[in-house]
């Protein structure tokens, strides 16, 4: 049994995880679950954007790369020209150096784009990590989706805002988890419901309010059928002012404690352990996944992904491992991040449609290539089997860059989500800090006091004032976007800035570790277990210490009402 070099923690790779690393010619990790989740965390920035210079066209952009990474930016459209060409920083390979040194030093010098966007993009100038979207503002992770604000991960949604982890949905506000729901505010963990507010695992519900495990229902008030009037006026009331809201927040989170969680949640999946799997078969210990087949350690993952181990943050790819975003149609991938269309690419960083690739950076359509010099096929094969050889003696082939040479900033990236670290120990660890990302204060033209209570009260004007955030005074817009659906919600104006608001709807999400855990269903009535207490055992995001009554998939379907 492997133990982690960070941790010293030992771990278990499983058999068929071990088939997926044999067919890639690589050895067991060196790392666990969650500190190689973290490094390859580390290499990718969503939401901090830095103003740049293209390096070619002198245009102004917005780029993921802060000033003091020393980067050079090229915009999209001069980065994809034929302006420059990427060989042109092609080195040979000293065999006397680290080789994962001299890949580093490749990415250094190669010219960036400023963001990742791919496919079809429209008006989505200050999204990243944006796939086939359209009129988008400050999403991350944005597939298939059109005029979403302040979103991240959404997958084929239509007019959300201030939403987490989302999928085909639409007009919805301050959601997190949900799949497939319409018109609908503060949800969590929702499937496929409609008009609904302040309300956590709902199924095809409509019209529901500060209510937890319900299905088929409609007009329900903190779980309590009323008739349609009777909802109507109460509704009226609970949004007329932004006060009357929160205290029903205050009363909501007081109301959901009484009813208990399914360990996790697992659709239409076989064989499956982790949380958040839909449409899936073979997962292991992994988080976030739609259409996936045979996957260990993976996070967030959508769309055919297949035979992958240890992967986050992408999909149509098949035999990938210590991948980041390198999907896209991709196979045989090998440690890399930002890429498409490639085949047997490992080392690699943002190559499109390429074969046969080792250390590179940039490349378009190329093949048989290692540090970005081509080389015929005989003598690519020849010496990627001695750089591959040498890198396994000196105990570097499978791994990933080490921080020090991981081309973004820690608290930039989106390993600071998940695994929030201090400055002190960001550097005592070897990763970079970015000191300024480019918050005002003190710029407002309207103190929150002056703020609206309603959403009635709300005047058009309200998009040229400059805000002030309660909680870290930072400075924030209005944007028409979010206006037009907090109206047709009816919901007051938010008084904290976006990234304050994305602070706390993290909150509301999971973090990617399971523990061993028993059923902690009493109830005498189901017919499943005969004993006081279920016996059953499972594996489950709720910690041990955590307030939720956990219950196992038939004591939780045998509660919902």
């Amino acid at each position: 049994m492997p133990t982690c070099r960070d941790c010293q923690t030992e771990f278990t790779v499983e058999p068929a995880d071990k088939e997926i690393l044999a067919k890639l010619d690589l050895p067991e990790p060196q790392l666990c679950f969650e500190h190689a989740l973290q490094r390859r965390m580390s290499f990718r920035n969503e939401r901090h954007l830095y103003r740049h210079t293209c390096g070619l066209c002198d245009k102004p952009v917005l780029a993921m790369y802060a000033p003091n990474l020393g980067l050079t930016i090229y915009c999209r459209d001069c980065w994809f020209s034929d302006s420059w060409n990427p060989s042109d920083y092609g080195r040979n390979y000293d065999p006397n150096r680290s080789f994962l040194d001299q890949w580093a030093e490749l990415i250094k010098i190669t010219p960036q784009f400023n963001l990742f966007h791919v496919g079809e993009i429209e008006n989505c100038d200050y999204t990243n990590f944006t796939w086939n979207s359209k009129d988008c503002y400050l999403c991350f992770s944005c597939l298939k989706s059109e005029g979403c604000v302040y979103c991240k991960n959404n997958d084929e949604c239509r007019d959300c805002v201030d939403s987490l982890y989302i999928a085909k949905s639409e007009l919805a506000y301050d959601c997190v988890d949900i799949t497939s729901c319409y018109q609908s505010a503060w949800l969590t963990r929702c499937e496929k419901s409609t008009e609904c507010y302040l309300s956590r695992d709902l199924f095809n519900c409509q019209n529901c309010f500060g209510c937890v495990n319900l299905k088929h229902k409609q007009y329900y008030w903190y779980n309590e059928p009323i008739n349609k009037n009777e909802y109507e006026r109460r509704i009226k009331e609970a949004l007329s002012t932004r006060e009357n809201f929160a205290q029903h927040q205050k009363t909501f989170a007081e109301h959901e404690q009484k009813h208990p969680v399914e360990f996790a949640v697992i659709r239409n999946s076989e064989n499956a352990t982790g949380n958040s799997i839909y449409n899936s078969k073979s997962i292991r210990n992994s988080f976030g996944v739609r259409e996936g087949e045979n996957m260990g350690d993976v996070y967030r993952v959508t769309y055919d992904v297949k035979d992958s181990y240890r992967i986050n943050n992408l999909g149509i790819v098949e035999l990938a491992y210590e991948a980041i975003a390198a999907g896209l149609g991709s196979n045989k991938v090998v440690v890399s991040w930002m890429g498409e269309k490639n085949f047997s690419a490992s080392y690699t960083s943002s190559c499109t449609n390429c074969e046969e690739l080792l250390g590179c950076v940039g490349l378009r359509n190329k093949k048989f290539c290692i540090l970005n010099k081509q080389y015929d096929e005989a003598t690519y094969h020849a010496l990627k089997k001695q750089i591959i050889d040498k890198m396994k003696a000196d105990g570097e082939w499978g791994e990933n860059l080490a921080p020090a040479l991981i081309p973004q900033n820690y608290n930039d990236s989106i390993a600071q989500e998940l695994f929030p670290l201090s400055k002190a120990e960001v550097l005592a660890k070897g990763w970079k800090w970015s000191d300024d990302q480019g918050m005002t204060r003190g710029k407002e033209t309207m103190k929150p006091e002056a703020l609206p209570n309603s959403i009635s009260a709300t005047p058009e004007s309200i998009l040229k004032e400059i805000l002030a955030c309660v909680a870290c005074q930072r400075n924030y817009r209005i944007q028409p976007k979010e206006l037009a659906v907090l109206k047709t919600l009816g919901l007051a104006l938010p008084t904290h800035c976006q990234d304050c608001r994305f602070d706390e709807r993290l909150k509301r999400y999971y973090f990617p570790r399971t523990y061993d855990r028993q059923c902690m269903c009493s109830i005498n009535s189901h017919n499943h277990h005969t004993s006081a207490t279920c016996q059953t055992t499972f594996k489950t995001t709720y910690a041990p210490n955590r307030p939720e009554k956990v219950f196992c998939s038939p004591c939780y379907q045998a509660e919902l009402r």
